[in-house]
């Protein structure tokens, strides 16, 4: 069992389901964007087909990055003193890419988001701290090791 992990075939294995093992999840029947009635059921098997169809977690996380929009708080209004008050410094926008003969995008609420694409809310988190903060996603790096090389006046 050790020399199949070393090589990685079982996780990869494993890997594959969880990648392309995503469904679309519930209504959010918000008011605002009214996201499950523009968009018709066709729509949304072609958008999880697609997702599904990436090759990694990166390049999932790259295209779900394409659709939200990071832009400055514009109003604050505490209820309680701005001191005591956790604000927030970003909002977030999201879209969802109609795949069809004209591509367009129509925004959607937080929740549609999270739906039509079959990721929890904690994944979402991550993508947002992690445009917030880089701009971009950021690359997984666990299990890499990073050789640091010692400066010559280290060595001498």
């Amino acid at each position: 069992m050790k020399k199949r992990k070393q090589t990685g075939r079982m996780s990869d294995v494993l890997k594959k389901p969880r990648l392309q093992g995503h469904e679309i999840g519930d209504n959010c029947k918000c008011e605002r964007f009214k996201c499950f009635e523009m968009i018709n059921q066709d729509q949304m098997t072609r958008i999880m087909r697609q997702f599904n169809s990436f090759a990694n977690r990166y390049d999932q996380d790259n295209y779900l990055c394409g659709l939200i929009t990071v832009s400055n708080v514009r109003r604050r209004r505490p209820r309680v003193g701005e001191e005591n008050a956790k604000l927030h410094n970003k909002s977030y926008s999201y879209k969802i890419r109609m795949i069809a003969d004209d591509t367009h995008e129509v925004p959607v609420c937080r929740k549609a988001f999270i739906s039509l694409h079959g990721i929890t809310g904690r994944r979402l988190q991550f993508l947002q701290k992690s445009l917030t903060e880089h701009g971009v996603v950021q690359k997984d790096k666990r299990g890499k090791l990073v050789k640091t090389k010692l400066s010559d006046q280290t060595t001498d």
